[in-house]
């Protein structure tokens, strides 16, 4: 029998597909981003011999970790609260402003993962500078996924502010999703 290192993801997996009230590509976003950050936190402790600052680098690691895994809570929650104002809308019994209102909070959770997303891949960026070099392609990898977390919650600003398309929001997620890729493109030619 073949003893596996890896958590069994199946059934958190299974939930996200199950769809339901709150299920959608937000909280994905976010949990990508908090797994990116995970992996930021290998980096760090597996460079401790070398790297003087790898435990704070961990630590910061763990820090967004927990905020993103919060936010993916956060989206699935004020996601549900706006599917549920579309589906009143369409049945054309909307309270004046209840969609407008429940889009504006469904786009504030987006614009906060890809804030903390844009963090992570610039931390991969800085852990594969200074890592363990046998651990930079790891960095390298986290700083990708921070940045596809980052580019999808900008996208999904976009989407919730559509009447909105010169909000500051939407640069806002747009510019966190350039910073991450940009952190991304470099730490991916750190590590070769």
């Amino acid at each position: 029998m073949t003893v596996s290192h890896w958590p069994p993801m199946d059934d958190a997996l299974a939930s996200v597909a199950a769809g339901g009230p709150g299920a959608g590509a937000g909280a994905a976003a976010a949990a990508a981003a908090a797994l990116a950050a995970a992996v930021v936190e290998i980096v760090a402790r597996a460079s401790g011999a070398t790297w003087p600052e790898s435990a704070a680098v961990a630590a910061q690691g763990a820090a967004l970790r927990m905020r993103a895994g919060r936010l993916a809570t956060d989206n699935a929650d004020v996601f549900a609260a706006a599917q549920s104002a579309l589906a009143v809308a369409r049945l054309q019994t909307e309270k004046p402003g209840l969609l407008g209102r429940a889009l504006e909070r469904a786009a504030a959770v987006p614009l906060a993962v890809a804030d903390v997303a844009a963090d992570i891949a610039t931390l991969a960026e800085h852990a594969a500078r200074h890592s363990d070099p046998d651990r930079r392609a790891d960095a390298a990898a986290a700083a990708v996924l921070a940045a596809g977390a980052a580019r999808a919650a900008a996208h999904l600003v976009t989407v919730n502010l559509t009447s909105h398309p010169d909000d500051e929001r939407v640069s806002g997620a747009r510019n966190a999703a350039t910073s991450a890729r940009a952190a991304a493109d470099r730490t991916i030619s750190l590590s070769g």
